[in-house]
Parts: structure tokens; sequence; C-alpha cells
């Protein structure tokens, strides 16, 4: 189960696995993987949904899988 984390946590950890923002507009950012996906991260909120949180993982997981 997921829960919702401090958006500075989510931040580092794309961060250090690799990933860059590419564009921001209003409080999301879209961050591009090593390998080419990309994900919105709302980086305006203080935390992130669990939703949100799965879909960062998933991204993740997809953009290490290519």
């Amino acid at each position: 189960m997921v829960s919702e984390q401090p958006t500075g946590k989510v931040i580092a950890m794309l961060a250090r696995a690799g990933w860059r923002v590419i564009r921001t507009r209003g409080s999301h950012s879209v961050w591009e993987g090593p390998r080419g996906t990309r994900i919105t991260v709302p980086d305006g909120h203080r935390v992130i949904s669990p939703g949100v949180m799965r879909a960062v993982l998933a991204a993740m997981r997809e953009d290490e899988a290519k």
C-alpha cells in the first residue's frame, strides 16, 4: 500500500534516479526519465497523494524496463 509522501522526498527520489525536469507550468512539473518516460508531478503541493505516488513509481519501473 502506497501512502502520501512529502513532495521534497519524491523530487529527491526522481533526481537520484536520473530523472530531470523538462518543463514547469504552474504548480506541476514534467519529469523525463533516462530512457524517455515522462511523468507529471504536482511539485507546488506539500504532499504527493497516494494515487500520484503510484503513478510515479509505475513510471520509474517502466523507464527501467525500457
